[in-house]
């Protein structure tokens, strides 16, 4: 599904046609204008020594960044959930196992002896 979605960067509105769902790419341009102001803001007396594909590019490459630190958190925080669910599965094993012995001990069934009448 195709939408229009409006930026203002630099004091003039660009309109794109957009595939992304719901607010997605409202957050997107959102995020985009931010990052924008933030270096304008910080370039505020240079602004006019410093192109706005410069200011462009230097956003993007934050954005870039921002995301490359987020899939990176993001696959630490993977590795340790899969290697302490590994760890509860294990001591779940471990405490299943030493039950299910004591039930058998508390009956008198002792693993591999065979009843006989």
């Amino acid at each position: 599904m195709n939408q229009l979605l409006h930026i203002d960067l630099f004091g003039r509105t660009y309109t794109f046609k957009t595939d992304a769902v719901g607010q997605q790419a409202e957050a997107v341009a959102a995020s985009l204008a931010s990052e924008v102001g933030r270096i304008t803001s910080t370039q505020s007396g240079q602004i006019a020594e410093t192109s706005k594909l410069t200011v462009m590019m230097l956003a993007a490459l934050n954005i870039a960044n921002e995301n490359y630190e987020l899939k990176s958190d993001r696959t630490t925080v993977q590795h340790q959930l899969r290697r302490r669910t590994n760890r509860l599965i294990q001591t779940l094993d471990n405490a299943l196992s030493g039950l299910a012995a004591n039930r058998q001990a508390d009956r008198g069934d002792v693993p591999g002896a065979s009843a006989t009448s």
